[in-house]
């Protein structure tokens, strides 16, 4: 990239010092590029340590391509004269502490300070997280034992409420069964 220009826009967001940034663009609008040229001056002319970054994603193919191409920048530094303040066993040590790097999803990260931080929480430190298929699972189990509890109240004791949730059942339900309401909700 040694012919790129960037912005005056990018520029000021590579350059900011200090303060956390957001970087929010269209996709292939070159805030990858973007992030990585702004990680990499913070290790080489700031000093920061691979260690002591957030760098939060909604994909994981984002994080990992993130992780790559700054791993590369890093490298490509090692042969060239943008050495920043360190040396080149320097910046091996910090091509090695980005395996401790948080850069990942913003679920990975919530995931691993609740993991962190259990006792904190009041929760298991077994606790993991549902599948996709466990999750609808528990999601029918769910509706199904509202439905059940709001008929019997209906049946046993009419109110407002109950009544609402008839008519619901009449408007969206089905002739045989409530598959197309448990779908919409």
């Amino acid at each position: 990239m040694a012919d790129f220009t960037w912005t005056e826009e990018q520029t000021r967001a590579i350059d900011l010092r200090n303060k956390n940034i957001l970087v929010s663009a269209a996709a292939g609008s070159g805030k990858t590029a973007l992030l990585t040229e702004r990680l990499k001056r913070l290790v080489l002319e700031d000093g920061v340590s691979c260690r002591n970054l957030l760098v939060l994603t909604f994909t994981r193919a984002a994080a990992s391509e993130m992780k790559q191409r700054f791993k590369q920048k890093l490298f490509d530094s090692i042969s060239s004269k943008e050495k920043g303040k360190l040396t080149d066993k320097d910046i091996l040590n910090e091509i090695n502490a980005l395996t401790d790097a948080q850069i990942s999803t913003i679920h990975s990260f919530a995931q691993s300070m609740i993991k962190r931080h259990f006792q904190a929480l009041g929760i298991d430190p077994d606790f993991r997280i549902a599948d996709d298929d466990e999750i609808k699972l528990i999601t029918d189990e769910t509706i199904n034992e509202v439905f059940e509890n709001l008929f019997e109240q209906h049946e046993e004791n009419p109110s407002k409420e109950t009544l609402n949730f008839i008519e619901l059942m009449d408007l969206f339900g089905g002739q045989l069964n409530n598959d197309e309401i448990k779908r919409l909700i």
